[in-house]
């Protein structure tokens, strides 16, 4: 019981592979506060939480989140409006390059739209 400071690094030779919380070579029961960088060698896994707002889920990032390689949503949710999807953005959407669409584009609201160069069933608008 009671607080330990160490000064230098430490290291934790253990090899325990986790699958879980309560398996790996350090295994901690309360949270964690880290001041600096996080690296993993592997996967970062998570629990199972959904999410339901910005608040809520299994992973909680308040800032920005830059992703260097694909980013790649497995939930195959249908859109049926603004709020609801596999993915929905509470702000605009700025895209540098082609977007594909499988099937449907729906616009909501009364406000005009302004698209040069779009190709319906072969023809340019």
């Amino acid at each position: 019981a009671g607080s330990k400071t160490f000064s230098g690094q430490t290291l934790i030779t253990a090899t325990n592979a986790s699958t879980s919380t309560a398996t790996g070579a350090l295994i901690i029961s309360g949270g964690v506060g880290i001041a600096g960088s996080i690296w993993s060698g592997q996967l970062i896994v998570t629990d199972t939480t959904t999410s339901s707002s910005t608040s809520t889920g299994a992973l909680l990032v308040y800032g920005g989140v830059g992703v260097s390689g694909a980013l790649r949503i497995g939930d195959t949710t249908n859109s049926g409006s603004t709020i609801t999807g596999a993915l929905t953005v509470a702000g605009g959407v700025g895209i540098t390059k082609s977007v594909y669409v499988g099937l449907n584009i729906t616009g909501a609201g009364s406000s005009t739209s302004t698209i040069d160069g779009f190709n319906i069933d072969g023809g340019t608008y």
